[in-house]
């Protein structure tokens, strides 16, 4: 699933997702305000722009798509921790790290919401 956020070209940098949801933002502090324009939770649909939610399922772990999610051309992701990337720099990736991806994703469309 991929949901579109703003407009315009507008939409919420790293910083503001991450403050939404009390995650903790981990990345270079250049990239805090990295602008997202899109959610999505199926590593096929991630692009530049987009936040990857790596949600862990009873049969499959988000976590474990990020790779092919970095390969589409997305750099920035919610998740639950950080996965051991083989052959993939982290230069340039953003993570917010979250407890639960499912409740941060509420959290942050409460607050986009109220916005």
């Amino acid at each position: 699933m991929r949901i579109s956020i703003g407009t315009r070209g507008q939409g919420l940098t790293a910083r503001q997702i991450a403050n939404a949801c009390g995650g903790k933002l981990v990345c270079e502090s250049t990239l805090e305000n990295t602008l997202v324009n899109a959610f999505c939770t199926d590593s096929r649909e991630a692009s530049d722009g987009a936040i990857f939610a790596a949600i862990r399922g009873e049969r499959v772990d988000g976590h474990d798509y990020i790779v092919s999610a970095v390969e589409l051309g997305c750099s920035c992701f919610l998740c639950e921790r950080i996965p051991e990337l083989k052959n993939v720099s982290c230069d340039g990736l953003i993570f917010i790290v979250v407890a639960d991806t499912v409740s941060a994703l509420g959290n942050i469309a409460r607050s986009y919401m109220r916005t």
